[in-house]
């Protein structure tokens, strides 16, 4: 089962442009659609696109919305042996990053404690915040923590595929729709091909044609339910060299955590993949907005 890995931070990055945008609204005086799923859960449902079935996050499954019942079962919450990572990121970094200056670095703390997380449980990254620039990291943090990060940045391979995602699942006849897809044998092989990203001996080029092949299938099967859009996604070898100039060289204790880690991941022939969705959730809100405007016409 192909699993995606859902931070905190990230999160409530989300949650917080999703309340900008509906404030944006309120303040010109248009009403609110409040059966509108809120962005936060919108992204487990466009992560379909990365052939992702199951989620790990420590989210609270609240049911409020269309298909919250459908996304339940599909959450599962981090491993007991996560438990000091982000505690331990969070230590980490407020030892080298004064108070003041911490709000500039939380998004690559995020980044940091995130792809750790993903490793231990065996997850893709779902990202919505975007990758760290070397620059930036370089010009807000100490040697001490940028390096390895930059280390990790620089081994980003990039990709950017067109591929089916939900168009809408705000409806609930949708929500049925989809869940029927998801139980299908089509998104399932679709689903190992993604996953194939995550062995190191299998040939990446390849893979992503096998993926694209599979994406067009999955999208002919789901007429008038799914559309057709980019996804970015980096892959992360994880090599020696990596373990040792990276994962290896955080301070204290993290250095062994994330060594542990990486090199449980070397072991067993994994890469790290990294789904991006800062440009979907761009589109999200902005197509919320045009039609909470319309509807107030």
């Amino acid at each position: 089962m192909k699993r995606g890995y859902l931070g905190v931070l990230e999160s409530a990055f989300l949650a917080g442009k999703f309340d900008g945008g509906i404030s944006d609204l309120e303040e010109q005086e248009h009403k609110i659609n409040k059966n509108v799923t809120p962005i936060e859960k919108m992204l487990f449902v466009s992560a379909f696109q990365g052939g992702i079935n199951e989620f790990v996050t420590m989210i609270d499954p609240k049911v409020k919305y269309p298909g919250d019942q459908f996304l339940i079962n599909r959450l599962k919450q981090p491993n007991e042996s996560s438990a000091k990572i982000i505690p331990e990121v969070i230590e980490v970094f407020n030892r080298y990053v004064s108070e003041e200056e911490s709000q500039k670095v939380v998004m690559i703390m995020s980044f940091v404690s995130d792809l750790i997380m993903a490793m231990k449980n065996n997850a893709s990254v779902l990202n919505v915040s975007g990758i760290p620039s070397i620059s930036k990291v370089k010009k807000d943090l100490p040697p001490e923590l940028s390096i390895p990060i930059i280390n990790i940045i620089s081994q980003l391979k990039s990709t950017n595929v067109l591929l089916p995602v939900p168009s809408s699942t705000v409806e609930k006849d949708e929500v049925n729709r989809l869940r029927i897809i998801l139980e299908s044998n089509t998104f399932s092989t679709y689903a190992i091909s993604h996953k194939n990203l995550e062995e190191a001996a299998i040939d990446k080029n390849k893979t992503i044609e096998d993926i694209k092949r599979k994406g067009l299938i999955l999208l002919e099967k789901g007429k008038d339910i799914l559309s057709s859009k980019c996804v970015s996604f980096n892959i992360i070898p994880v090599m020696p060299k990596i373990v040792d100039v990276a994962f290896g060289k955080f301070p204290g204790l993290l250095s062994q955590i994330a060594g542990d880690s990486a090199m449980q991941l070397l072991k067993n022939k994994k890469s790290i993949v990294i789904y991006q969705f800062s440009d979907w959730a761009t589109e999200y809100i902005h197509m919320y907005k045009l039609n909470s405007k319309k509807n107030n016409e």
